[in-house]
């Protein structure tokens, strides 16, 4: 037992001696140096691909936020139509120039990616090609929106041209429409006189003496009787509306006609002793004259 104790122990201190002699060699430590080289290189490697892919995936997430916000100011646009008002179209061509400069960003560190070609793995150059696709469509999208609002600016303009216009046409037809209206009042006004005028119609009623004296009567003598004077002042007559009257109180029992009227259009009852002219018929009354002349005593 001693013997193989004694064994293990000599060859336990032959291996640490020889051990000692390898890491002391040349061979060894240039061996060593390689591996830390290649470890050193193999860390900065890993460093600039977890920078790569950082790169990558920071234009990645950039894009998916590129198309929410597109997709926001295409709803905007389409939802307003062409009533955009001037705040919110700055505001969307402000978006618009945002967005457009990311995507130019974008294109230029995958631009660089590409020159650089570090990487040739098939995984790697597929990613690129896929980033470029999608940069390609949302600068797309971009010159898209940018052209619809340009439209919408011409359709505004001559929409603004064409209600500037129609202003200007409405400020005439209501001026005609004023010069019309103003025309209108002076030609009902002329109708209502002149209809008044035709409709006018004038009485008196007074004793032979008292025609005579105000001028209704004039000549007239024991053997000719007066006649309706042709001067007389219508300021000795009643003035009334053949439309509306229709009855006469002479005030006296005893009455007649001196003027010319149509015996069937009127008639002379006696009412509480007082003797009343009743027309009956407007039009054939007044149809030969205007003035009614009425003798009482």
């Amino acid at each position: 037992m001693k013997q193989i104790f004694t064994f293990a122990l000599a060859a336990c201190c032959f291996t640490l001696l020889l051990s000692g002699c390898v890491e002391k060699s040349k061979k060894f430590q240039d061996l060593q140096a390689q591996l830390d080289s290649l470890q050193a290189a193999k860390a900065e490697q890993d460093k600039e691909v977890d920078e790569v892919f950082a790169i990558i995936n920071g234009i990645e997430d950039g894009l998916e936020s590129i198309r929410e916000s597109e997709n926001i100011i295409s709803v905007q646009t389409n939802k307003d139509g062409l009533n955009v008002t001037s705040s919110k179209k700055e505001q969307i061509m402000n978006d618009i120039n945002i967005i457009q400069q990311a995507l130019n960003s974008y294109q230029e560190q995958l631009t660089k990616l590409e020159k650089e070609n570090k990487y040739q793995s098939a995984q790697y150059k597929k990613r690129l090609a896929s980033l470029q696709k999608q940069l390609e469509k949302q600068s797309q999208t971009i010159a898209t929106l940018e052209q619809e609002l340009a439209q919408k600016n011409v359709i505004i303009a001559e929409q603004k041209q064409q209600i500037s216009e129609l202003g200007n046409k409405v400020s005439s037809l209501s001026s005609d429409v004023q010069n019309l209206s103003t025309q209108s009042e002076a030609l009902k006004s002329q109708v209502a006189s002149q209809d008044e005028e035709i409709n006018t119609v004038y009485y008196v009623v007074g004793t032979k003496s008292e025609l005579k004296e105000s001028g209704v009567l004039s000549g007239g003598s024991l053997f000719k009787a007066a006649k309706i004077s042709d001067k007389t002042n219508k300021e000795n007559f009643v003035r009334v509306d053949r439309r509306v009257i229709t009855e006469i109180n002479t005030n006296s029992s005893k009455a007649k006609l001196l003027s010319t009227h149509d015996s069937s259009s009127y008639k002379m009852v006696i009412e509480n002793g007082e003797t009343m002219i009743q027309i009956t018929d407007s039009k054939l009354f007044w149809e030969k004259t205007k003035y009614l002349v009425i003798q009482v005593w």
